[in-house]
């Protein structure tokens, strides 16, 4: 079994436990957040231990927006079209699958390995950042 999916059963209830009386919004910028520092470890990682170290980091942060993603989209649309924003992000993330390899290879053949995850960290702040901003008007 994959360390991502012991991480997944062993601490999904934990976190959302630890979690539950934090804003959705907050949680789900906390989330990003751990998938950049868990993608800088892969950056820097030069034994199986920090490999793994980085893939339990990151996947905490997967478990912390997945299982927050769907309460916001609630959250933040009209009752009239939760139907249709609900369907959106599944196919945004489809897409996103279809593109990330794409992009992964060109940064990896360009930047190196190191230049790969660290152009994840860039990517994964940034998005942080603009959920921040953008959901800090939300309340």
């Amino acid at each position: 079994m994959s360390l991502n999916a012991v991480v997944v059963v062993l601490f999904t209830f934990l976190l959302n436990h630890l979690l539950r009386r934090h804003k959705t919004k907050h949680v789900l910028v906390l989330g990003t957040l751990f998938y950049a520092f868990g993608f800088g470890i892969y950056g820097f990682a030069d034994g199986a231990l920090l490999f793994l170290l980085g893939t339990f980091v990151w996947t905490l942060g997967e478990i912390l927006v997945s299982t927050a993603v769907n309460p916001m989209i609630y959250e933040l649309t009209e009752p009239s079209k939760r139907g249709r924003a609900s369907a959106l992000f599944p196919l945004i993330r489809r897409i996103a699958a279809v593109i990330s390899p794409l992009a992964g290879g060109w940064a990896l053949a360009n930047f190196g390995f190191t230049g790969l995850w660290i152009g994840c960290v860039l990517v994964s702040l940034i998005a942080a950042i603009l959920l921040k901003n953008a959901l800090s008007s939300c309340d």
